[in-house]
């Protein structure tokens, strides 16, 4: 399954720690994993320690229209089967942009 993170902290905490165990336990599982996440967030540099697929992107605001154009048309690329939006910054852009892409499976989680 391809699976996409998206998380909008900038700094680490237990919201960052989970997504990067969920990240490493889908992979581990199996799963085809990727993460879109802020450029400055301290997640980004351990994603990809990790060799986790990750693309840094900032949101204008919690609804960015080309935003959510442009993370859709990413999210076809990659035949995404679900996302998982973690942070309440990303919502609207990671919700929206996954239902323009076709992706079935979207979930809204809160990690703090």
């Amino acid at each position: 399954m391809n699976v996409v993170l998206i998380d909008g902290s900038e700094a680490w905490s237990g919201g960052a720690s989970d997504v990067l165990e969920m990240a490493k336990g889908l992979r581990a599982l199996g799963h085809h994993v990727r993460a879109v996440v802020r450029p400055r967030a301290v997640l980004y540099e351990k994603l990809l320690r990790e060799k986790i697929e990750t693309v840094a992107i900032e949101p204008r605001r919690d609804f960015d229209p080309i935003l959510i154009a442009r993370l859709a048309r990413r999210l076809r690329a990659w035949k995404t089967d679900a996302v998982d939006v973690t942070s309440p910054r990303w919502y609207w852009n990671g919700i929206l942009a996954a239902r323009r892409a076709g992706v079935r499976s979207r979930v809204l989680t809160r990690n703090v």
